[in-house]
């Protein structure tokens, strides 16, 4: 009997679904001034070049001018931060309700949700994080994190287990919570620590405002270590990403005026000439997506807070290596996030091999059975069960047999579906050419038959002439 023993946390994955399919054509792009002139609208095209149906997109209506932060829940539903006096909405569907709205908070920049279900809110201005019932809309606030000349606004949040760790302005320093408890544990040096990420191997990722700067932080041992250092003004976002991050970094035309010198400009002073960090290379302009000759042209600079400037991605691995992945000539990266394979690779790299729930997304289905993760599929009453019973006894080891198709949890047996096919490729650990080439006889059966009954549709071979 061929199974698979481990122990695993079960969760649903929940994507919206694809719109429906409409017209069908086949075209052909040589340039990318033709790919920027095509419409894909409900339309998904990957990294590979294949075209998937895609999703629809509603608007829905909120006070304010912007939502600052969003954390979508287990239930499908998200949470959205706001700038309409510090509100909280909650959407669901098509409806958005208004949660809470934290006291003094002008905007709710940052939120997340740590391993025990609680949900945190960081807001600007502010030096304490709310703890938010969902439940019944109430906030709780934790302790300062700091002094107040320190602690002004939580600009990112990002949980690991039990503990949210806050990056905080106008001086750069980090905090972690745990149990309302706040305590300071690394300090940049910077203005802002404007984004925060967890990696599959417990380490937090950081990165700044305004020298642009990132770095690896180890809870184990309370120490950081500087892994880049880019020439611009802004680390916008960090996505974690299988080896390390990939971060997107921005040089801001427009900065707000400082209220004293800030290092990068007292460095600039004393050393005039020298490198302002890692300078990202423009792509030729018209050559690929964001090379813009002039500005694009929904920039959306009448909107409050916007700002102009440029941006460029990098992949930053855990062992220092830079890699430039793309960069915009004429606006600049807000947000990023990893594709359903990143998802793929990090689980795998992990350690997980089986990931059991009640549905799962296409996309990630594929890639998943392509990189030799199972993917269970049970009813919403089963997982909700299996979850419980792990809950109650998280030592409990599961056994997942491919082969038969089952779960033993505890004392119970759950049967999981999964595509025939699918089950073939694990138990017998074929790729897409091998399982092609175990078709090999049918193949050259169907040939052989198909050239009888079709003599025409052979190709004829042809002598070439010397």
């Amino acid at each position: 009997m061929k199974a698979l023993r481990l122990s695993i946390a079960c969760g649903a994955l929940l994507l919206a679904l694809p719109a429906g399919a409409v017209v069908t054509a086949t075209w052909g792009v040589e340039t990318y001034p033709q790919w920027d002139a095509g419409d894909a609208t409900s339309a998904f095209i990957t990294s590979a070049g294949e075209l998937r149906p895609g999703w629809d997109i509603k608007r829905t209506a909120l006070e304010g001018d912007a939502v600052w932060s969003s954390l979508r829940l287990a239930d499908g539903s998200v949470l959205l931060g706001s700038d309409a006096g510090g509100a909280i909405y909650k959407l669901s569907g098509d409806a958005a309700t208004r949660l809470i709205a934290l006291p003094g908070a002008i905007a709710v920049v940052a939120l997340a949700q740590t391993s025990d279900g609680a949900v945190w809110a960081g807001a600007m201005p502010g030096n304490k994080l709310w703890k938010i019932d969902v439940a019944t809309g109430k906030a709780t606030p934790t302790g300062a994190l700091g002094k107040d000349k320190d602690v002004e606004t939580v600009w990112s949040l990002a949980a690991a287990g039990n503990t949210v760790y806050a990056g905080t302005g106008p001086s750069g320093k980090l905090f972690a919570v745990t149990g309302g408890a706040a305590k300071e544990v690394f300090d940049t040096d910077d203005k802002r620590i404007t984004a925060l990420t967890v990696t599959s191997d417990g380490a937090l990722w950081l990165g700044t405002s305004d020298r642009a700067l990132v770095f690896r932080f180890d809870p184990k041992t309370a120490k950081a270590r500087a892994m880049a250092d880019f020439a611009g003004n802004e680390v916008s976002s960090l996505a974690a990403f299988p080896g390390g991050v990939i971060a997107a970094a921005n040089d801001l035309v427009e900065q707000p005026p400082p209220t004293a010198k800030s290092p990068a400009q007292v460095e600039a002073a004393e050393k005039p000439n020298a490198a302002k960090g890692q300078v990202a290379k423009p792509p030729e302009v018209g050559s690929k997506p964001g090379a813009d000759k002039d500005p694009v042209p929904v920039t959306d600079l009448g909107r409050k807070g916007a700002k102009k400037g440029k941006g460029a991605l990098f992949r930053i691995s855990k062992d220092g290596r830079l890699e430039q992945l793309h960069a915009l000539t004429q606006t600049y990266f807000t947000a990023l996030a990893v594709s359903p394979e990143g998802a793929v690779y990090a689980l795998y790299d992990y350690g997980i091999r089986c990931v059991i729930a009640p549905s799962f997304g296409d996309i990630f289905s594929g890639n998943a059975v392509q990189n030799g993760l199972l993917t269970a599929l049970v009813s919403d009453e089963n997982a909700a069960e299996i979850m419980a019973t792990l809950t109650h006894t998280l030592e409990l080891a599961v056994t997942v047999d491919l082969e038969q198709q089952t779960i033993l949890c505890g004392n119970r047996s759950y049967r999981f579906a999964i595509d025939p096919v699918s089950r073939t490729r694990l138990l017998e650990g074929l790729d897409d050419i091998a399982l092609t080439a175990s078709y090999r006889d049918r193949i050259a059966a169907f040939k052989a038959s198909d050239q009888g009954r079709r003599p025409w549709a052979t190709p004829v071979v042809r002598p070439t002439s010397t």
